[in-house]
């Protein structure tokens, strides 16, 4: 991971048009060949759809992950919250989930932040408070976005 400088950011959005929407497509494409595209996932006892994604990637920017919009979009379509624990971590939790099912979240967020290496957040946001602009999110080749969603739908 690495942080860009103002002069790099302006350097970049001289020099190469759309860096930011290609760096999103970097993400998706960020796996290592033994590891799928979130790592942990939890489905409902009882309607077997996913209560949450958890990405916990050996790259260490899952938490990263949580901005992949079109493809959490289309896995939660009535909406999702966020958490982000760790720097290296993050969910993507159905809002459709039940209280009991959001107490545990809760319960295993505030326990992921307070044994964190880097510690974010405690919080579940929703996840208009990570609204990409621009339009970046959007991926560059549908077909891979799709195969991503195909595959987190078939966890269920």
């Amino acid at each position: 991971m690495y942080y860009l400088t103002y002069d790099e950011y302006q350097y970049l959005n001289e020099t190469q048009p759309n860096w930011q929407q290609q760096s999103f497509e970097n993400l998706r494409y960020l796996t290592s060949e033994d590891e799928y595209f979130c790592t942990h996932f939890l489905k409902s006892e009882h309607s077997k759809n996913l209560v949450y994604v958890a990405f916990m990637n050996h790259d260490g920017i899952g938490s990263s992950r949580i901005l992949l919009s079109e493809e959490l979009r289309k896995v939660f379509p009535n909406g999702y919250f966020i958490a982000i624990p760790d720097r290296s971590c993050g969910f993507a939790i159905d809002k459709n989930a039940s209280a009991d099912e959001l107490s545990e979240i809760r319960s295993l967020i505030k326990n992921m932040f307070e044994e964190a290496t880097t510690p974010m957040s405690p919080t579940l946001y929703d996840v208009s408070d990570f609204k990409v602009i621009n339009n970046w999110t959007i991926p560059i080749n549908q077909d891979y976005a799709n195969n991503l969603i195909k595959n987190l739908n078939t966890l269920c």
